[in-house]
């Protein structure tokens, strides 16, 4: 670390952050640690085990809040390292640094590795995932996310959400589209029907109506038998 102790007293370091770790520390009681366990039969070392191992969960991560309150103490506003883990790193940059290695070439040459791409990828496609749930939780079964929404996201190099978005609003306009073409061949219908059954006057005398081919294929049996006489007329105005 730039600035910070030099490499002859990092054993010493090491030994002060191993003896802050392993002071007792001053906690709210865990809900999940419970006390003295009673030895009955299976069942009783079956809860023994499993206190054993939520009391070793338990004092391994008051060791690592330790170790990262000390680290960060010492050097979080110097150097802006806060955690363990942080200060491992900066020793190991260090070591390369005093070897002539550069820890950024490292990392950037280790970046490039096919498996780290890999990983990496893999991670954000995942992040996508998590994200899109959130706004369609019925997609969390895979099985009934559509192929159109990797396609569009591929494609326009978008995030699984905004490609589900665009997917729904296409889905949308198709759906109100037949909509209206449906209502449209409806009301074709009935103007069909309308003008098939208004067609003859009362008393049963046809008028002088012309109809056109469409309306005369959507007549039925005895619309066409009665207005028989026009839909002859009419056959003669058609091309």
């Amino acid at each position: 670390m730039s600035g910070g102790r030099c490499p002859h007293e990092r054993n010493h370091m090491e030994n002060e952050i191993n003896v802050a770790a392993n002071e007792p520390e001053v906690a709210t009681p865990n809900p999940d640690v419970v006390t003295t366990p009673e030895v009955q039969g299976q069942d009783d070392i079956t809860q023994t085990q499993a206190f054993a191992h939520r009391l070793a969960d338990a004092t391994t991560k008051a060791e690592q809040r330790a170790r990262d309150n000390l680290i960060s103490e010492m050097y979080g506003e110097s150097h802006g390292i806060n955690t363990y883990a942080e200060y491992q790193q900066e020793l190991d940059n260090q070591a390369m640094r005093e070897r002539g290695v550069d820890p950024d070439e490292v990392k950037r040459v280790a970046e490039d590795l096919p498996e780290v791409k890999t990983a990496r990828e893999a991670k954000r496609q995942y992040e996508m995932y998590l994200e899109m749930t959130e706004e369609y939780p019925e997609y969390k079964n895979m099985d009934k996310i559509p192929v159109e929404i990797f396609e569009i996201s591929k494609k326009r190099n978008i995030s699984y959400l905004a490609a589900a978005e665009i997917h729904e609003a296409k889905v949308l306009k198709a759906e109100k589209a037949e909509l209206a073409k449906g209502t449209k061949a409806k009301q074709a219908n009935e103007e069909t029907a309308k003008g098939a059954t208004g067609s003859v006057a009362s008393g049963g005398t046809p008028n002088l109506t012309t109809f056109t081919r469409e309306q005369v294929q959507a007549m039925s049996f005895d619309e066409a038998k009665i207005n028989h006489k026009q839909i002859m007329e009419s056959m003669k105005t058609w091309k």
